[in-house]
């Protein structure tokens, strides 16, 4: 963000406020048709709609988070993510130019989630995404994680976290 105010360059904030994506969580997708005029500035148009069959959906749904926490829409909470993202990028897509977007890989690896969401409404975009996976041997990339993006960078498995 300093980086864009010293540059002069448009700095925009994607994501739909947690506030309401943990009340998707909470009640469902539908829960949003609740919230304020106002409110619905801050996320993509409703309704949202989202493909359940993409496999980090299916995965996500496979994760068992609603017995674990209160959680029991993690996926239609993901998809408003997604959406809201999707809906303020192709929203400020400069006529000419790009739009680097920062998010979480669980929002684009293997081009789903916002790239998909993307791309459902501009079939015609050049989408590129980056991707950091973890590996005990980085000189080669492992066949699991091509697919994962258009760039991928390997970091060793052992390095230091500071999460």
């Amino acid at each position: 963000m300093e980086f864009s105010l010293d540059k002069k360059l448009k700095f925009v904030a994607t994501n739909i406020p947690r506030r309401y994506a943990t009340a998707v969580a909470i009640s469902g997708i539908g829960v949003l048709d609740k919230f304020s005029i106002e409110a619905h500035r801050y996320m993509a148009p409703l309704p949202i709609t989202f493909n359940t069959n993409l496999s980090s959906y299916k995965a996500m749904s496979g994760m068992g988070m609603g017995s674990l926490h209160t959680i029991n829409f993690i996926v239609d909470a993901q998809a408003s993510k997604d959406a809201t993202m999707a809906y303020f990028i192709l929203k400020n897509l400069p006529v000419k130019g790009c739009f680097l977007h920062f998010n979480g890989s669980y929002h684009s690896d293997d081009h789903e989630g916002i790239p998909y969401m993307v791309l459902q409404q501009r079939p015609s975009l050049n989408v590129l995404t980056i991707s950091t996976v973890e590996q005990e041997c980085v000189d080669s990339l492992a066949t699991i994680n091509r697919s994962k993006a258009d760039f991928v960078i390997v970091v060793n498995s052992l390095m230091t976290k500071t999460y």
